[in-house]
């Protein structure tokens, strides 16, 4: 009679999972409004006109740009969050074939807090866990790969609600603490004016970030310094104007890094410039880079620039929603000379 019960209460135990199982699938698909699926290609001119090539994967994610060129299926909630998505490559006989699946579930998806993030390889699955207290504040971020814990951070605040430290422990060793500081208490989290990072155990180093911010709550000036060893190994400023519906179209960073070697030999000094056209979507349209080098010449105390310039013009097609469905992308490289992509969504529109 105890084998029988046992067995009813796992049978029903499966039906529960499987019923819940399939309920957070309804729900996730009943949440999605749109779905984007994004290709990138090489191009080429056949007869003066660009067209599509070989699969290009080398682009990725363009944090500068913020643009993301990789093989996707991304599916969107109302506000625009991505809900889950999937990464895409051609395997040997030319056909799509799906790499990982990421699920990005929310706490709160109107406020883009997060719950959980769950991305699934062939090799396994790697998972981020978001506990919030009863309204809503990030309290403890837990980092697992299959069942072990790679990495836990603890969250303190202050009476307004910022954040103050955060403390990442590796297997319950103390491994990174950053200390948040602000010029006054505000309900903005984001609206430090420094930033400290301490790396403890085998990588002991001190990574300092200083802001000064505009009325607003703009970055007008970065201040970047890194720490090993009592020595400074890199010093940053970094300078962002002219924005335009919250982005600066015009950086301009300066300073030096060095070695981490018990010499601490430091590189030559090094300028950034960046600008940025936009067009009235607020897409880029023109993306300028130019880094400069200043060295010493050779047995002389002399100093030579070297520059190095590269100049992104991008030209987009869009669909009536005002959503792009194309984008040519040509790259002009100081001695590599052009290079021409093509970038295709398809949008599906759910109602």
């Amino acid at each position: 009679m105890k084998k029988k019960i046992n067995l009813l209460c796992f049978i029903t135990l499966i039906i529960i999972q499987t019923v819940s199982g399939c309920s957070n699938t309804k729900s996730q698909k009943a949440d999605v409004v749109k779905i984007i699926k994004t290709r990138t290609y090489f191009a080429k001119y056949e007869f003066n006109k660009l067209v599509i090539d070989k699969p290009a994967y080398s682009l990725g994610y363009d944090k500068t740009m913020g643009l993301d060129f990789s093989w996707l299926i991304s599916h969107f909630d109302k506000y625009n969050n991505v809900v889950y998505f999937e990464t895409l490559n051609i395997d040997q006989d030319g056909k799509e074939r799906v790499t990982s699946r990421t699920t990005q579930s929310y706490y709160s998806p109107s406020t883009r807090k997060l719950a959980l993030i769950k991305e699934v390889l062939d090799g396994g699955s790697f998972t981020t866990e978001y506990i919030r207290d009863n309204q809503g504040q990030l309290t403890q971020k837990i980092e697992r790969s299959n069942s072990s814990i790679l990495g836990k951070t603890l969250y303190s605040r202050n009476y307004t609600e910022q954040i103050i430290t955060e403390e990442r422990y590796n297997e319950n060793n103390l491994h990174e603490k950053r200390t948040y500081y602000y010029d006054q208490p505000s309900l903005d989290p984001d609206k430090y004016i420094k930033m400290v990072e301490e790396g403890f155990g085998e990588e002991n180093y001190i990574m300092e970030y200083n802001y000064e911010r505009s009325y607003d709550n703009k970055i007008k000036v970065e201040r970047y310094r890194y720490y090993k060893n009592g020595k400074t190994i890199t010093d940053f400023t970094t300078s962002y104007s002219n924005y335009i519906e919250g982005k600066a179209t015009q950086v301009i960073k300066e300073g030096y890094s060095g070695s981490e070697s018990e010499s601490g030999q430091l590189n030559d000094p090094i300028r950034i410039l960046i600008e940025i056209k936009l067009n009235s979507f607020g897409d880029i349209i023109e993306f300028k880079s130019d880094v400069n080098n200043l060295i010493k010449k050779e047995h002389y105390d002399l100093l030579e620039t070297i520059s190095n310039k590269s100049i992104y013009n991008l030209s987009y097609t869009y669909n009536e929603r005002k959503d792009w469905t194309k984008l040519i992308l040509s790259i002009n490289d100081s001695g590599l000379g052009n290079r021409y992509y093509i970038v295709t969504r398809e949008i599906e529109y759910i109602e």
